[in-house]
């Protein structure tokens, strides 16, 4: 019954992004299609397990491993430093080898992860400078496009500082519980 609500929000999602394709091919329309498209691409991101979504709770109640993402990092903790953790303990070696892959992958999830939003970045940063050239020449036919772009590379980059700070203060914040 857990996996069904987990999985409730990502596929009234996909429901929702198929109305916005069948509504495109009566009336098509742009607008339509990038919605659709985003409601597609933010399903995809909703039912990866490797971090904290709603895949991640699907599959954490699949295996029935509470925690699975802590106890994931810790088995893999106590590998790397060599000693034999509660975690060795508790589960059998098949679970112990999923727990032992889940944080392998979850690693190699986020490092891709976090090069793709470099190389975004990048782009973001090029476009904004672009359009703020633009604009400071005056040489801009679609000055409200360009404002657009800057601003939403400002939000994006206001964005990027902003996470790891708030997850800074998270883990303080939890490391007493533990």
């Amino acid at each position: 019954m857990r996996i069904m609500v987990s999985l409730a929000g990502p596929l009234s999602t996909l429901l929702a992004g198929s109305v916005l394709v069948l509504s495109n091919l009566i009336w098509p329309s742009q607008t339509l299609k990038m919605m659709g498209f985003f409601c597609f691409y933010w399903t995809l991101w909703n039912f990866v397990p490797l971090i904290e979504t709603d895949g991640y709770y699907a599959v954490m109640d699949f295996v029935d491993i509470p925690n699975l993402r802590k106890e994931a990092f810790d088995l893999l903790r106590s590998r790397i430093l060599g000693s034999k953790g509660p975690v060795e303990e508790r589960f059998e070696p098949r679970k112990r080898a999923f727990l032992a892959w889940y944080a392998v992958l979850s690693i190699a999830f986020v490092l891709f992860l976090a090069y793709n939003t470099y190389i975004i970045f990048q782009y973001m940063a090029s476009d904004a400078l672009s359009a703020l050239a633009r604009i400071l020449q005056a040489k801009s036919p679609y000055i409200v496009v360009d404002l657009a772009s800057i601003a939403y590379f400002a939000l994006m980059a206001v964005g990027f500082i902003a996470m790891p700070i708030s997850l800074l203060k998270r883990r303080r914040k939890e490391a007493p519980e533990m």
